[in-house]
């Protein structure tokens, strides 16, 4: 119950005000918010381990040096959807302190999936230049996080590992987009070159995005009225 209690606290904290720190990178009282939340997130799996997400994510890191929050990041969306088959009601719980998300497991996940695009990260294994070839040695090096992955709802063996990296490298976002924001705004350009070099951006009136992806990394930046609000090369701000 203490968990649950700093966990619930942490998220109603979180999502209340990332959505600001990404508008107004100044904003003392969000920040001052966010750094609170993260506190109490910290306790809360200091005393409750964390699951598969984070098991699934270890690897990530160890091979491909992506920040471990990226990383957590990218299997967040797969690895809900896993386990929300058999937990709905704990995700609902989490839905219920969030501003604008569905009272559902799956209003948990789209509100999260909606937030990974809006922040301009990338949503996909692929989009993290993570290559295809390697999802099964990922799934292999995340049977050595038994410490992690005892705690999820649901088991994982190696062959649902590779199942949850497979999911994650094709992603939500590359078949039928279900956040508002992506619907509402996608990118109206897409260009690729016969060397694989994509670079896709919009004109939206007031906002413009541009995303390119090549052999040497990637390359993401964000403007709102003319001003650069994020940007992210090779997944570093």
């Amino acid at each position: 119950p203490i968990s649950d209690m700093l966990a619930l606290r942490a998220l109603t904290l979180l999502a209340g005000n990332i959505r600001t720190v990404l508008r107004a990178p100044d904003d003392v009282s969000a920040r001052e918010a966010m750094l609170l939340g993260s506190m109490f997130a910290g306790q809360a799996f200091a005393n409750a381990p964390v699951g598969a997400v984070h098991a699934l994510a270890y690897p990530l890191g160890g091979h491909y040096h992506i920040p471990h929050g990226l990383s957590n990041s990218l299997m967040l969306p797969t690895v809900l959807s896993f386990n929300a088959e058999i937990c709905p009601e704990l995700y609902t719980e989490l839905a219920a302190v969030i501003p604008g998300a569905a009272r559902s497991a799956q209003g948990l996940i789209d509100w999260l999936k909606a937030l990974i695009d809006d922040s301009g990260l990338p949503a996909t294994l692929a989009q993290a230049d993570i290559p295809e070839k390697a999802l099964a040695m990922l799934a292999k090096d995340a049977m050595f996080q038994q410490r992690l992955l005892i705690n999820n709802p649901r088991e994982v063996d190696e062959a649902t590992a590779l199942r949850l990296y497979r999911d994650a490298w094709s992603g939500w976002n590359w078949d039928e987009p279900a956040n508002p924001w992506n619907s509402q705004y996608p990118y109206n350009h897409v260009m690729q070159t016969e060397s694989g070099h994509v670079k896709e951006y919009d004109d939206t009136p007031g906002s413009r995005r541009i995303h390119e992806r090549h052999s040497s990394g990637t390359f993401y930046e964000v403007h709102e009225n003319g001003d650069l609000q994020h940007r992210i090369v090779n997944d570093r701000y």
